[in-house]
């Protein structure tokens, strides 16, 4: 059986740096099982799990799973509240929980190990951290920080006692590994605080040591992005200790979009995503501004919520971020509006449509877009367009989601709906015609395609 997972070509030159941007709506209506998102990571195997306050979802790129019942009762599906997610060097996936502490799953046999709790409140879990050395950090609200190895053996506890060599409190909220191999620790309630490689605690003078940290990232200057209830984004700077603060300020449409963030996020190209208790905000460190993105009730295609828990990159670079109660958004860079070029029914030499799901580059200036109404082929040397749709008799489905190039520049197209189209172009300077099509695969709605085994039999 062939199977594809979540990957997507992306062609980013072509568009404006003002870019729009549009998002795809993923709740139960789509095959999610729970609508409030509390945890998002892709495993190496290409897999994209979801944790929800009812459960754990697997996404193959095709449909969601959802996974056994984590009080290991293998009769019922999973009911628990999962808080946190994290991936281990040899691929088990560590889930926390907010009542049943940490269960690990091996993805490869689907069976769970329970970590033992060594106390009641240890079975509460807000974060967990694998470092580059192996150990696996566990953040709880109540029992302090817990270290575990990669064999699951608890080695060592941290907690609160009244000392600034100890925890500023047993209420931690999220960790961090910075680039020196320093683990900082967020609580909820006590600041911050850095545990060194030395495994020496020291408390973070913040100007306010009873600030509540939601989330923390560092930038490549060194500099450590603190997310906080209320308190808006901190930037502090671990050598010097100056602190800058970006709060929302009411009128300024560039400002923060709210003042409790609940994540911070750094993608691919070193953009800082912060998703707010209201909005999206992205930050311009060279401008020192932010761009707010919103729920548009009108819009079908802007964000589901403007409560935004958690933001992730998958590996192909689509984002995907979760909300309390209004499931996935997902965004890719070629999900863009072109601010130059539009469909125009008059004319012919346009897009075929404005809604545009997928943009691939097969050779320079050689550019494939599938739309809601066909498949666009693009030459930007000669700015010409000719476009493919079940009308034309060319395409058995007109709603394009995915394009992936395929070997000798054959593609295969993901459809919603029509399943999968084979294609083989053929390129002749500006000209282009196809040779062939293939049966459609199956009629399913293709999201994005990912060869993990060779297709020889195919063409």
């Amino acid at each position: 059986m062939i199977k594809y997972f979540i990957i997507l070509i992306l062609c980013t030159s072509i568009l404006s740096q003002n870019t729009d941007f549009r998002f795809e709506r993923i709740t139960t209506k789509n095959g999610l099982h729970q609508n409030s998102i509390t945890a998002i990571l892709q495993s190496e195997n290409g897999y994209l799990w979801i944790g929800t306050s009812k459960g754990l979802n697997r996404y193959d790129g095709y449909s969601f799973i959802l996974c056994k019942d984590l009080s290991n009762n293998n009769d019922q599906y999973a009911s628990n509240n999962i808080t946190t997610l994290a991936e281990d060097y040899s691929g088990n996936l560590w889930v926390g929980t907010a009542t049943n502490g940490i269960k690990v799953l091996n993805t490869n046999t689907g069976l769970y190990t329970s970590i033992t709790a060594d106390e009641e409140a240890s079975k509460t879990i807000n974060y967990i951290c694998v470092d580059s050395r192996e150990n696996i950090w566990v953040a709880t609200s109540g029992a302090g920080l817990k270290k575990y190895n990669s064999k699951f053996e608890f080695k060592k506890s941290f907690k609160y006692e009244n000392s600034t060599e100890s925890l500023s409190s047993n209420r931690i909220s999220t960790l961090f590994e910075d680039a020196d191999g320093n683990i900082w620790i967020g609580t909820q309630d006590a600041g911050l605080n850095k545990l060194s490689t030395e495994n020496t605690i020291s408390h973070i003078d913040l100007n306010n040591n009873s600030i509540a940290i939601t989330s923390i990232n560092q930038d490549r200057d060194g500099i450590i992005w603190l997310g906080t209830v209320l308190d808006g984004l901190i930037l502090l700077d671990p050598v010097s200790g100056l602190i800058s603060t970006y709060k929302n300020q009411p009128g300024n449409e560039n400002s923060l979009a709210q003042n409790t963030i609940h994540t911070i996020f750094k993608d691919s190209q070193q953009r800082f995503w912060i998703g707010t208790d209201f909005g999206l905000s992205l930050f311009y460190q060279d401008k020192n501004t932010f761009q707010n993105i919103y729920k548009d009730p009108a819009d079908p295609t802007s964000l589901s919520s403007d409560q935004i828990l958690n933001i992730y990159e998958d590996h192909s670079g689509i984002m995907w971020l979760g909300t309390n109660k209004d499931g996935l958004n997902r965004f890719s860079r070629s999900f863009a509006v072109f601010n130059n070029y539009y469909h125009n029914p008059q004319k012919e030499n346009t897009l075929i449509s404005d809604n545009i799901w997928d943009i691939v580059e097969v050779a320079p200036g050689k550019i494939w877009m599938g739309t809601d109404d066909g498949l666009s082929f693009w030459n930007k040397n000669t700015n010409t367009f000719k476009h493919y749709a079940a009308a034309k008799k060319s395409l058995n489905h007109n709603i394009i989601r995915t394009i992936y190039p395929y070997k000798n520049g054959k593609l295969l197209i993901g459809t919603s709906g029509g399943g999968i189209i084979y294609l083989i172009p053929k390129l002749e300077n500006a000209n282009i015609t196809l040779i062939r099509k293939s049966r459609v695969v199956s009629q399913t709605i293709i999201f994005a395609i990912f060869i993990k085994m060779k297709m020889e039999h195919i063409g």
